[in-house]
């Protein structure tokens, strides 16, 4: 087969609306003067196929899918403190994005909300460009300038201009989207604004593939904060063996946090004599106050509060069984009570005291003594029947039956 060496060949230009058309033969190519590459034909498929270039790589691979992302762009009010219209990327308000080196981004902005709102649909134009900049949150109506590099601008899939894309042709077209291709030149900081209202957007983080959400999660343990924390830090303090994780504010003000969980033991209520405290919000507060013969003392670095007694009347409570002073409680419960201190345990009451176990009173690891009377002393009891005592003058157990005291047994005690 005959072959030619020539200097140059010069293959026909046409228009995108042309090529956009035409079916053409198999294997034929045009020149795209709006787009500046190649179209092929294969005699089957209208419009044919457009060779990848330098020059619109981005909005190939954004409109494929391929190693892209896609925000759907919407514009709604403000949300707490902040005024004026806000964007919403894909339901989530005015959000700080996180972009990978070798990712295409695209700002689908064909809801009408970008060319009217707050205006109705159809009533008075209000458009909202997304524009990039990398040194003003707000770009040109700031104090810096557009960021244009590996960004492309598409009305109706055709590629324009940024002045075109910002101007009247935005509100005309029914498809608008915004390409950026991050690159390893990218700025890590930029910021996406709309090119005719302030402070609508939000910053933008460019890092390394691998990066971002696992370098977010990092932890840290020592005794000192890391050094320039990001939001998502993770650092547990081992002199303290507190753990804080690095978070922010509205504002943007970053600070060391302690991580809370719900307390499934916590106090729901509160009784103090006959007032019952229920905490209904961060309002209510529980005061713990010193008063006379009861002191508290605050343990900061053990996060405790101790209620001691002291002083000899009162309510007072010695730990050595001290027998002048008392502890007094309304009810005590507890699965069993030990008299760890030194001298016999003593529980006294001013009227009676009731043991009470459905399975029985059990005495173990010792005799039950009775109480001891001589027959005066029996006889000035409030005695009640069933009551037992030890009658110290005839040596004999007696029990009180019928309204008189009996002797419980005859046999002689040796």
């Amino acid at each position: 087969m005959a072959q030619s060496i020539t200097n140059s060949i010069r293959i026909i230009p046409r228009d995108e609306n042309f090529l956009n058309r035409i079916v053409g033969a198999s294997g034929e190519i045009f020149f795209n003067r709006d787009e500046n590459t190649l179209r092929l034909y294969d005699g089957n498929n209208r419009g044919g196929f457009t060779v990848v270039s330098d020059a619109n790589i981005s909005t190939i691979l954004g409109t494929n899918g391929v190693a892209s992302l896609e925000y759907t762009v919407t514009v709604a009010g403000p949300q707490g403190v902040d005024t004026g219209n806000k964007y919403i990327l894909s339901g989530v308000y005015k959000p700080e994005l996180q972009m990978v080196m070798g990712y295409t981004y695209v700002f689908d902005q064909s809801n009408q909300t970008n060319e009217y709102y707050p205006n109705p649909e159809g009533g008075a134009n209000n458009q909202h460009p997304i524009n990039l900049s990398a040194d003003d949150p707000n770009g040109e109506l700031g104090a810096g300038t557009v960021y244009e590099t590996n960004v492309k601008y598409q009305l109706d899939g055709k590629e324009v201009t940024k002045e075109i894309y910002n101007g009247p042709k935005f509100a005309a077209a029914t498809e608008r989207k915004v390409f950026l291709l991050v690159t390893a030149d990218t700025p890590t900081t930029l910021y996406y604004y709309c090119s005719r209202h302030l402070n609508m957007g939000n910053t933008i983080s460019v890092v390394e593939p691998g990066g971002g959400a696992a370098e977010a999660a990092s932890i840290a343990v020592g005794e000192t904060a890391p050094e320039e924390p990001v939001v998502g830090n993770i650092w547990f303090n081992n002199s303290t063996g507190v753990l804080y994780i690095r978070s922010d504010d509205e504002s943007g003000d970053e600070f060391w946090v302690q991580p809370s969980v719900p307390q499934t033991n916590a106090f729901t209520q509160f009784t103090v004599d006959t007032t019952t405290l229920a905490p209904s919000d961060s309002a209510d507060e529980l005061t713990f106050v010193a008063g006379s013969n009861v002191t508290l003392t605050a343990d900061d670095a053990g996060n405790t509060i101790t209620i001691a007694a002291t002083g000899g009347g009162g309510a007072t409570y010695d730990q050595d069984l001290n027998t002048t002073d008392d502890v007094t409680f309304n009810s005590v419960t507890a699965p069993s009570f030990t008299n760890s201190g030194v001298g016999a345990a003593v529980l006294e009451s001013a009227s009676s005291l009731t043991l009470t176990a459905p399975d029985g009173v059990i005495v173990t690891s010792g005799p039950f003594r009775l109480p001891s009377f001589d027959d005066t002393g029996r006889d000035a009891l409030a005695a009640v029947n069933g009551d037992v005592i030890y009658n110290s003058q005839n040596n004999r157990p007696e029990m009180y039956v019928n309204g008189s005291w009996v002797i419980v047994s005859t046999e002689p005690i040796v």
